[in-house]
Parts: structure tokens; C-alpha cells; sequence
């Protein structure tokens, strides 16, 4: 009885210690993951894209590895660039209302 008893206080040593093991990975590799995620990337990969004239820039979104840009172009309608960092356009969407669709037969 005494043998069990010592092995029941054995185990559940090892018990607290484990969880207490497992707590502190938790907490070092949060801390890390933190200070990755909160300093930004470095900006010397990023180009540079130069956008039709007379547009507005209505919202920029990242994308991948780069940014997306939705553009109102005078004239021409509204569209998104997806741009990688090193500046090239990787496509482009246009954007239409549904009054402009033509309609299906």
C-alpha cells in the first residue's frame, strides 16, 4: 500500500511538472510568434506601380505576397490590381454593375 501511494505522489509530481513544462512553451513561443507578427516586413522587396491617370485609390488590401488595389478609373470603369512586391501586376480585374452585364440568352 505504501509502494502505491509513493507512485500515486510520483505521478502526480511528474504531472504538475509536465503541464507547467508545457505552459511555458506556450508562452515562449507566443511571445515569439507576437513579435514576429507586430514588426512589419521589410520594405526593401517592394516596387513600385504606377497608376492610370485621373484614378482614384479607393482601398488597398494585402494579397499574397503583395497588395491588392481597388482602383475608379475616369471613364473607365473601377478595377482591382493585384501587385506582387517587386511592383509587377500579377492581374487585373475589372469591375462591373450589373446594369452594364449583358444579359444571357
Amino acid at each position: 500500500m505504501r509502494r502505491l501511494q509513493i507512485l500515486v505522489a510520483v505521478m502526480t509530481i511528474l504531472l504538475f511538472a509536465g503541464m507547467a513544462l508545457l505552459v511555458y512553451g506556450f508562452v515562449t513561443k507566443g511571445a515569439e510568434l507576437g513579435a514576429q507578427l507586430a514588426s512589419p516586413p521589410p520594405a526593401e522587396g517592394m516596387g513600385e506601380i504606377l497608376v492610370p491617370p485621373s484614378s482614384t485609390v479607393l482601398q488597398i488590401a494585402p494579397w499574397r505576397d503583395g497588395v491588392a488595389l481597388h482602383l475608379k478609373v475616369h471613364k473607365k470603369g473601377e478595377f482591382i490590381y493585384f501587385v506582387r512586391q517587386n511592383g509587377t501586376v500579377a492581374s487585373k480585374l475589372a469591375i462591373r454593375s450589373e446594369k452594364d452585364a449583358v444579359p444571357e440568352k
